[in-house]
């Protein structure tokens, strides 16, 4: 256990010098420009566009294959982020896991492919098209609809009601992980 620790919190330093290194440069190369007035403008909507733009990797993805290539990476990365931080906690504690993640990701995994679909089964009436023929919804499109797609209306863009949409629906996985992991409810699929 000591040597596991003493070479993990080796390794750790090293890293973060590297890394420190390499901020104090972005640091210094951010400060040297010059002040521009009204970059804070109409704040709300660079916003939104900054999250749509890294997190969606819009501009990258219209170059086809390295654009595609770019976005797995960076995803990769961020959900790599993830296995650091468990395993450098693991350092510490022999069963460390992040508490919001718990011990059932397979499991969530797996549900959130098929409460979708279960959703999808319950579908009511909601309204007539053209030809007279009804239209029909689920819940999750309703929510969608009624709810997050008015957001991104009111914020201009309408890829933020689909982006908030999507972290609605990891919140409320995630808070289904993290309440099976209080319940020490651990399923193995």
């Amino acid at each position: 256990m000591l040597v596991r620790l003493v070479v993990g919190l080796t390794i750790a330093v090293v890293a973060l010098a590297l890394a420190g290194r390499r901020v104090l440069f972005l640091v210094k190369l951010v400060s040297a420009g010059q002040p521009s007035p009204g970059r804070l403008d109409d704040w709300p909507k660079r916003l939104v566009a900054q999250f749509v733009e890294v997190f969606g990797q819009v501009r990258l993805l219209k170059w086809n294959v390295p654009g595609l290539a770019h976005f797995f990476v960076f995803w990769g990365f961020l959900i790599l982020t993830f296995t650091i931080i468990e395993a450098v906690g693991a350092l510490f504690v022999v069963n460390f896991h992040i508490p919001l993640i718990g011990k059932n990701p397979l499991f969530v995994f797996v549900l959130s492919g098929f409460v979708p679909r279960v959703l999808a089964l319950w579908r009511w009436q909601d309204g007539v098209n053209a030809d007279g023929l009804p239209l029909w919804t689920s819940p999750l499109p309703w929510v969608y609809n009624n709810v997050f797609a008015g957001i991104g209306q009111w914020a201009g863009d309408p890829r933020l009601g689909s982006f908030l949409f999507a972290v609605a629906n990891l919140a409320l996985y995630a808070l289904l992980a993290w309440w099976l992991d209080r319940r020490r409810i651990y399923i193995r699929v």
